[in-house]
Parts: structure tokens; sequence; C-alpha cells
């Protein structure tokens, strides 16, 4: 989802509930940059504010060292399994919200290019390996996926990804690669 429609959503939300109207609420963006998260957790902390909400693992993560009194409210893959979380049903500390992670979806996205692709035998999986817990150059990774002749690519759920997902969707295109997604909004924009 875009940060303008992730906006749009939360202020609309935020407004039917009247808390936009009486409450000051500080935006911080990391552009794609997670070195970022870190220094921006440490700024939101330092203001202070009341709660902290976080989309994705590594901006949780940040937010999680950076303060372990504030509330996090996140959404992220695998809280589990990324240590944001003792577990789903009781998540103690200072971190709760929603897990993107479903269970067999990268699976089910698998089955799916099997139908489209029935002589499908080598995928190449693109991934974020800074989440949970690389950025390599793009350039780099299909490269090297080119040369291991996939036959497909699955694109992981990543907050990373989904933001380089225009420049995903062109370097699929160049390498000729069929791909599945995660996000609506890799399709909008080329994928």
């Amino acid at each position: 989802m875009s940060r303008g429609r992730r906006l749009k959503v939360c202020t609309r939300g935020w407004t039917n509930l009247d808390i936009a109207r009486a409450n000051l609420i500080e935006y911080r963006f990391a552009e794609g940059d997670a070195t970022r998260f870190p220094g921006l957790a440490a700024e939101l902390v330092g203001l202070p504010v009341d709660v902290i909400v976080t989309w994705g693992t590594p901006a949780t993560l940040a937010a999680l060292k950076a303060t372990s009194s504030i509330p996090i409210v996140m959404s992220a893959g695998d809280p589990v399994g990324a240590g944001l979380v003792a577990s789903l049903a009781r998540p103690g500390g200072n971190v709760t919200g929603l897990s993107s992670q479903t269970a067999g979806g990268e699976e089910k996205r698998l089955e799916l290019l099997k139908e489209l692709l029935p002589e499908l035998s080598r995928v190449a999986v693109l991934s974020n390996s800074t989440n949970p817990y690389c950025v390599i150059g793009f350039d780099m990774a299909f490269r090297a996926m080119s040369q291991r002749r996939p036959d497909a690519a699955l694109v992981i759920a990543d907050p990373f990804l989904a933001h380089e997902r225009a420049l995903v969707a062109k370097l699929m295109v160049e390498h000729r690669l069929p791909s599945i997604y995660a996000y609506h909004e890799h399709v909008v924009a080329g994928g």
C-alpha cells in the first residue's frame, strides 16, 4: 500500500474515532531506507509520544529497541518469529497489533504460478534479508536470478519491496520473468 493511501486510511479511521481532532499526530517515514528506522524511532521517543504505530518488522524492531515503555501498535509479518511479541494471543511487553502473516500465503502463490505455468520447475524468490531482523542491489539480485534461469519469480510480502515495486516490476519485465506478488500495488505498478 502506498504511503499516501496508508495515510489516508489511517487518517479516515482516526477521524471517525475522533482521535485526529483531539490529538496531535506526528508522522515519520523512512522513504524505503530501513537504516533510517532507528533514528526516526528515537526521534518519536524523544518528543515524547503516547503511542508509536509501525508498518513492517524492521520499523517495529527499531521502535522496540528505542523504547520499552511507550506502546507500539504494529503490522508485521511474523511478530513471534521476529521476537517482537511472546505470542499472538498474549503479546506481552509494549508491542501489540496485527500479523500480516498468512498461513500458506507463499505456498498458495506458488500453486497459482504452477497453474499458470504448468512446466514450472525453478522459481526465484525475491525477498529482503533485513526483514526480519540487504539491501542487496536489485541489479545484482536480478543478474543472479537470470544466471540461474528460473521459470518464474515469487516476490515475498515486504514493506521495502512494496516501496520499490515500480523498480521490481521494471526489472521483472526486463528479465522476462513471470512473477507473482503478495500485494495488489505491485500489479498496479506493472508487475
